[in-house]
């Protein structure tokens, strides 16, 4: 992402530095199609590091209460008493564990 950002950066201070030359031949048309180039590239690299990054925070996030749940469903197919002064007690347990 870093690569399209500069190359965008660069050649729009470019088409700064140059203005007059750029107004004079009428070359704006293809600075802006090569801006928008890079500038959609540049789109497209943080669309996917922000897909992941959401990603792993979901993933996360999840991990506890699937863990509990896992733990809670074993225990009970292993023929554990299930009632809720079990699941309660278990789940503030994996609540303290899963905030420090």
């Amino acid at each position: 992402m870093v690569q399209h950002t500069d190359s965008r950066v660069k050649i729009t201070n470019e088409l700064l530095q140059g203005i007059q030359c750029v107004k004079m031949y009428s070359w704006e048309k293809s600075f802006i199609g090569v801006i928008g180039s890079y500038r959609s590239k540049e789109m497209t690299s943080l669309k996917r590091i922000a897909y992941l990054i959401a990603g792993s925070r979901a993933y996360m996030y999840m991990v506890p209460a699937v863990v509990s749940l896992l733990s809670l469903s074993t225990y009970a197919l292993i023929g554990g008493d299930v009632n809720p002064r079990i699941i309660f007690a278990a789940l503030a347990a994996f609540n303290q564990v899963s905030c420090s």
